[in-house]
């Protein structure tokens, strides 16, 4: 005889309460002290990653195009980024950079994540750090595979 479903106690469960936990934790030690939200900080990190265009940015977050560019129009506002057009090229396909300021702020950002990340890191055994990679990675492309299904 099979056990019912339990969601308090699923899988599923447990990562959406670790990912709101992980949100809370990034926002009130990271990105609020830095002047940033999540999605904020999420674009300037892809930015530095070359992620250069709207479009770009708006398939790797999986939003509308709409929250991508109140998104960008804040950290323009911010003088973090700034939108290039090309020479010769289309106002409709002008690509994102960062300005010095919006660099400085990204290696801030990426020098807090990666503080912070290593503080949780050492309370766990190199074992379960390695496993946790291992999982989430798997975990992660299989909602990739997932959502790419449902868009198809």
């Amino acid at each position: 005889m099979t056990k019912p479903f339990d969601l308090q106690h699923s899988l599923a469960s447990h990562m959406m309460c670790i990912a709101g936990r992980l949100e809370q934790y990034g926002n009130q030690l990271i990105f609020e002290p830095m002047g940033l939200s999540f999605s904020s900080a999420r674009i300037l990190l892809l930015i530095h990653h070359g992620m250069c265009t709207p479009m770009r940015i708006q398939e790797a977050l999986r939003v509308t195009k709409s929250n991508v560019s109140q998104r960008l129009t804040l950290l323009e506002e911010k003088g973090l980024i700034e939108r290039v057009t090309e020479p010769g090229g289309d106002q409709r396909c002008r690509r994102i950079a960062l300005t010095a300021l919006g660099q400085e702020k990204t290696d801030e950002l990426m020098h807090a994540i990666s503080f912070r990340s290593l503080e949780l890191e050492r309370s766990l055994h190199p074992d379960d750090v390695a496993t946790c990679e291992r999982v989430l990675s798997t975990i992660h492309h299989l909602l990739d595979s997932s959502l790419n299904e449902q868009t198809v």
